[in-house]
């Protein structure tokens, strides 16, 4: 799983070198015993109480489960977008059940808490953006071929980080 995924959460995508992290079953075992050790419920994930698996079987219930974006087969960036505040919200232009869905994922995860976790994306972004605090600007000067191949191998070189989605919103 840390292979697939990066040592980050399935959810959140916090380090879980940082956060500790347990083998999350996407559809609960005592709700779907005969998923239990089937490779596609099974999800890296932060140890994080406050958010992500631990909260939605705790926190986040009642809820059903097809309700919820499945990260192993769908893409979590069709239904949300990742604001450079560390907000996570329903991507513009989905139809009502898309809206519907990212809704109930966000609630049941707990990915848009007001403290940490917000902040935790909102500093890797601007982590990131120190880095080269100039390049940016820079890049509305370069032809269009060439800001296109940097921005490419930006995101392949940020694909396995800790919140890598934001970066990849932002860029």
């Amino acid at each position: 799983l840390a292979s697939m995924q990066g040592e980050r959460c399935a959810y959140c995508e916090a380090s879980i070198d940082d956060m500790g992290y347990h083998i999350e079953h996407f559809r609960r075992k005592h709700h779907f015993p005969h998923l239990t050790f089937t490779w596609s419920n099974l999800l890296l994930c932060c140890g994080k109480d406050d958010c992500c698996g631990h909260f939605k079987d705790r926190g986040g219930s009642p809820y059903n489960i097809n309700d919820l974006i499945d990260p192993t087969n769908e893409d979590p960036d069709d239904f949300l977008w990742f604001h450079e505040s560390g907000v996570v919200d329903v991507r513009g232009g989905c139809d009502a059940l898309k809206t519907q869905r990212a809704r109930e994922t966000l609630r049941v995860l707990n990915l848009n808490e007001r403290g940490r976790l917000r902040q935790m994306r909102a500093r890797q972004l601007q982590w990131y953006k120190d880095m080269a605090p100039d390049v940016f600007q820079e890049l509305m000067g370069w032809p269009p071929d060439d800001r296109r191949e940097y921005i490419r191998t930006e995101l392949a070189e940020t694909a396995m980080q800790p919140f890598c989605t934001i970066i990849r919103h932002f860029l």
